[in-house]
């Protein structure tokens, strides 16, 4: 959800001076998300957080977040309910 709501309600990224040079201040966001699925810096320039976020691991990551809620509400719901949505969702996901 932090994810989702940084991207929806994204705040302008700042540059600020540390130790003589300009860093770009990131969303507290990206601290909370697994390290190994991040972009890495090239180095070279500053990348936004959002080229940070946008790799293979961090889509899979999400589709399967995303899968698990749905999972979550479909358990949720009175058995009769429950049966005809899992049929459905079964087909089509």
């Amino acid at each position: 959800m932090d994810v989702r709501n940084s991207l929806m309600h994204m705040k302008i990224e700042r540059l600020d001076a540390q130790d003589g040079n300009l860093v770009l201040k990131h969303p507290k966001v990206l601290g909370k998300l697994p390290q190994h699925m991040l972009a890495a810096d090239d180095g070279a320039s500053v990348s936004g957080w959002i080229t940070k976020i946008g790799t293979p691991a961090i889509a899979e990551w999400a589709c399967k977040a995303t899968a698990a809620i749905v999972q979550d509400i479909i358990g949720s719901l009175p058995s009769d309910l429950r049966k005809s949505i899992e049929v459905r969702y079964s087909q089509f996901y």
